[in-house]
């Protein structure tokens, strides 16, 4: 039997017998149930209008005739579509309607020439890579998690549902996050865990890794255990500022090849993924250049104060400090955080207060992320792809592989910039994280411990709640 997702009030014997689906050839129920749990992921969303853009090339694989099947879905109203198709950039887009954006529940079907079609063909598609087999090993029914995680996700949804200021923050968009959707991607990735359904990669353009326990929201995260044993979690603090350090020195665009024992540099990173797509084109030259050149004068005081603050573990609470000088006031962590990740992430054109303000408090270092990000469409997005590929590339590729060479039993489950592991192994995969992050790239980091177990999410909540009742 094979489990799928699909909006809570979706009757499939209803539709059929109110409309029946006489266009589509050889209809198969589970065929149209499996498009629908498509749509009910949130990866490839439009985080703008909301459409998902459908793969054709998978979907095709999967079911001979799906034009059909979307058609009918269209036509009994349960999709809708925005007809926006642009070659080699977008397929057409779909989302529920109205009607049908609701929570989603849990459903199975038996059909079993149809499930050896899911299980044999499993592409990971033109956007993901399957995952090493030393990460994809500890995703087996030793990985649990407790029913209580429900009642949690539960909970949050109707706390935030209910109170608009409790709502998360989408740094893209620059809208808050629909509480719906996510406590839907929470119950499925619960579901997902609960039920020994594994579907790990690594997409093409950042080479992180995503898993059920990479798309579980944090809170959760406290519920999950591996073979009864609790877990703990080592995570790089300010990763993307400490990763741009590596980058805002100048030897990092020299055009050579990278020896062992070097630290990582743009040529290396250039030419690791060169045969998958988003390929990262920067003028490395340029850059060299004008990093040297800062270097040597005496700007170079700027860039010295940024990669201090960061190494220290004291940018944010600068940030913090120099805003209120500025009569720009931001405070908490969690603020300053997304105005910096909005800095990193969006356009030379997109503009906001608080990149202004970072902007007056690191001038170089802006100069130096603007040059990056230069250019028409999408170039802008060269700057995180470069410092996600530099992250991917040091916990996976380095970190969690030489564990996994070293110590062959412990467990690691890698969540972008931490590595999660039981508590015996605290102390050794600390050490190996900080090891391996200063060889390459020259700084010593600092590394927080976080202890997942059921309490830590209690606290949480009784905050959200407390939250809730001060509004």
């Amino acid at each position: 039997m094979k489990k799928f997702y699909i909006p809570d009030n979706f009757n499939l014997e209803e539709l059929i017998y109110e409309y029946p689906p006489k266009g589509i050839k050889h209809f198969k129920p589970i065929k149209l149930i499996y498009i629908l749990d498509i749509l009910t992921s949130h990866l490839d969303i439009d985080l703008i209008n909301g459409y998902k853009n459908l793969n054709a090339e998978i979907l095709k694989m999967r079911i001979d005739n799906y034009n059909q099947y979307l058609k009918y879905l269209v036509w009994t109203e349960i999709l809708e579509t925005d007809n926006l198709i642009i070659p080699r950039k977008k397929s057409r887009g779909y989302k529920f309607t109205n009607k049908y954006q609701t929570k989603v529940k849990e459903v199975e079907y038996k059909d079993y020439a149809f499930e050896n079609n899911l299980r044999n063909r499993k592409p990971y598609g033109k956007k993901s890579l399957k995952g090493p087999n030393y990460l994809n090993k500890f995703y087996n029914n030793k990985l649990e998690i407790d029913e209580k995680a429900f009642e949690v996700n539960e909970e949050m949804y109707k706390l935030k549902l209910n109170n608009k200021k409790l709502l998360d923050y989408n740094i893209k968009t620059k809208k808050s996050k629909d509480p719906l959707k996510q406590r839907n991607s929470g119950y499925k990735s619960i579901m997902k865990i609960k039920n020994g359904e594994n579907n790990n990669s690594r997409d093409k353009t950042s080479k992180r890794y995503h898993s059920n326990l990479s798309r579980l929201p944090s809170i959760l995260r406290n519920f999950i255990t591996y073979d009864g044993k609790k877990l703990i979690s080592i995570d790089l603090v300010n990763s993307q500022p400490y990763i741009s350090n590596r980058i805002l020195d100048y030897e990092f665009w020299i055009d050579e090849k990278m020896k062992k024992g070097d630290k990582i540099n743009y040529e290396f990173i250039k030419n690791l993924y060169r045969n998958y797509n988003k390929k990262i084109t920067i003028n490395s030259n340029l850059l060299y250049i004008m990093l040297r050149t800062i270097a040597e004068s005496v700007d170079s005081k700027g860039l010295e104060r940024y990669t201090k603050l960061v190494v220290d573990g004291k940018f944010y609470e600068y940030i913090e400090k120099e805003s209120n000088k500025l009569g720009e006031k931001i405070e908490g962590r969690k603020a300053i955080k997304q105005m910096v990740f909005f800095m990193l992430f969006s356009s030379n054109g997109q503009h906001s207060e608080g990149k202004t303000m970072f902007k007056k408090i690191f001038p170089e270092v802006y100069k130096v992320f603007a040059e990056i990000k230069k250019g028409d469409n999408e170039e802008y997005k060269f700057l995180s792809i470069l410092l996600q590929r530099i992250e991917s590339y040091l916990f996976i590729d380095v970190i969690c592989k030489r564990i996994a060479i070293e110590y062959p039993e412990a467990l690691i489950i890698t969540i972008h910039d931490s590595v999660a592991t039981t508590y015996e192994y605290e102390s050794i995969i600390t050490n190996i994280i900080s090891e391996e992050l200063e060889l390459y790239t020259g700084f010593k980091p600092q590394l927080k411990v976080e202890y997942w177990k059921p309490e830590e999410a209690y606290k949480e909540l009784k905050k959200l709640r407390l939250k809730a009742k001060s509004i």
